[in-house]
C-alpha cells in the first residue's frame, strides 16, 4: 500500500519529523523542496509514502523532470528514504505502479546508503538499471566525541584552528539577507576559478535559512571573519542526528589566517552541541578537485562509496531512455 500527499499547504515539520526518525538525507525534506520550488522556476515536488499502519516504511520526495522529446522522469535526490535496506524491492515496486500511472517513464535516483553487495543486489532484483557513476565521500563520526575528533584531525588542520583564534577570526552562524549574498558571491567566484556549477542561488539559500525555525530539518550559515570581513562560509543542513555540508567557500587572500579551518571546525563544534552523530563532508573528487579533497581527508573521516545514480524503468521507452543513461555517465 502507498500513500501519496502533493498538498504544499500541509507545514513542512509534518514530513521534516517524520524524514529524520528513518535516517533521511535533508534533499529529501519539504524545507529543501519548498526552497526548490520557490526559487527554481516553481519545481513542484511530490511527497510519497506507504501506509502501513505502524507507519511509513519508505518514503521520498520526487521531483519532475522532462525530457525534451521523450517524456517526464521522476527524479527522486539521495533516496527513496528506507526503514531498512530490505524494503527496496517493495518501496520501488510501489513507486513504479504509481509513478507509471501518473504518466512518468523513468525513475532516477541518487540513494544516501553506503554502497553494498546486499543493497546492488536488492536493486537488480528490482530491475534497476546502474549506472557506472561513482558518489565517494567522507563521514566523520562525531560519536567519538570533541577531544577524539581534534585528536583525529590532521596537526597541520590543528594548527589552523589554533592560528585563526590567535590572530582574531571569529565565527559565527548568520543568516541576514546581505551577509548569505557575500557568501553566493564568494561561492560563485571560487566555482567560477575551479571550473563547476554552482547549483545554487541566493534565494535558495535564503529560504534554507528562514524555512527551518530549529526543526528536525534545518539550515545554519557560519561565517568567518577576519577584522569584520567575510573571509570563509559552510552552509550545512542538519536532518535530525546528522549534519550534511552543502557548500563552503574561503577567500584565498585570508589563507594565512586559517579561515577554512576555523569555520569547519565551528560546524563540527555546533553539530556535537545539537547531538548529532555523522558530519557527511558531502562528496570527494581526488582527480578533479584534490585541493578540497586533501582538506577534508585531513578532518578525520571515513572515506565511503555511495551506489552513484540509479535507474528504474517503466515499460520499453523507460528502459530504452536508462540504458542510454547508463552509458553516458
Amino acid at each position: 500500500m502507498f500513500g501519496i500527499s502533493s498538498d504544499l499547504s500541509t507545514h513542512p515539520r509534518r514530513w521534516d519529523d517524520l524524514l529524520p526518525r528513518l535516517y533521511g538525507h535533508p534533499l529529501q525534506s519539504r524545507l529543501w523542496g519548498d526552497a526548490l520550488s520557490h526559487h527554481t522556476h516553481g519545481r513542484e515536488s511530490l511527497y510519497l509514502h506507504d501506509t502501513r499502519e505502524a507507519g511509513p516504511d519508505w518514503i521520498a520526495r520526487v521531483e519532475e523532470r522532462r525530457l525534451f522529446g521523450v517524456g517526464k522522469v521522476a527524479w527522486i535526490p539521495r533516496g527513496p528514504v528506507l526503514q531498512s535496506v530490505e524494503e527496496l524491492e517493495a518501496a520501488l515496486d510501489e513507486l513504479r505502479d504509481v509513478l507509471g500511472q501518473r504518466g512518468f517513464c523513468l525513475m532516477a535516483m541518487s540513494p544516501w546508503f553506503e554502497k553494498s553487495s546486499a543493497y546492488l543486489a536488492h536493486l537488480r532484483r528490482a530491475g534497476a538499471v546502474l549506472s557506472a557513476s561513482r558518489h565517494r565521500t567522507i563521514w566523520i563520526d562525531l560519536t567519538q566525541g570533541r577531544d577524539a575528533l581534534w585528536q583525529r584531525l590532521d596537526k597541520q588542520w590543528r594548527y589552523g584552528v589554533g592560528r585563526a583564534l590567535r590572530v582574531g577570526v571569529s565565527v559565527d552562524t548568520e543568516s541576514d539577507t546581505e551577509t548569505v549574498n557575500a557568501f553566493f558571491d564568494l561561492c560563485k567566484r571560487v566555482s567560477e576559478a575551479k571550473r563547476f556549477r554552482l547549483p545554487a542561488s541566493s534565494g535558495q539559500m535564503l529560504a534554507l535559512l528562514q524555512g527551518g525555525l530549529e526543526g528536525a530539518v534545518e539550515a545554519r550559515l557560519f561565517i568567518a571573519r577576519f577584522r569584520g570581513t567575510p573571509a570563509a562560509g559552510v552552509f550545512v543542513l542538519r536532518c535530525g542526528t546528522t549534519m550534511h555540508y552543502l557548500w563552503g567557500a574561503a577567500d584565498r587572500a585570508f589563507s594565512k589566517q586559517r579561515v577554512g579551518e576555523a569555520v569547519q571546525w565551528a560546524a563540527v563544534e555546533w553539530a556535537l552541541s545539537q547531538g548529532c552523530r555523522l558530519y557527511d563532508l558531502e562528496g570527494i573528487d581526488p582527480e578533479r578537485n584534490p585541493g578540497t579533497y586533501q582538506f577534508k581527508k585531513k578532518m578525520g573521516g571515513r572515506e565511503v562509496d555511495l551506489p552513484g545514480e540509479i535507474y528504474v524503468p517503466m515499460g520499453l521507452r523507460g528502459r530504452v531512455i536508462a540504458n542510454v543513461l547508463r552509458r553516458r555517465c
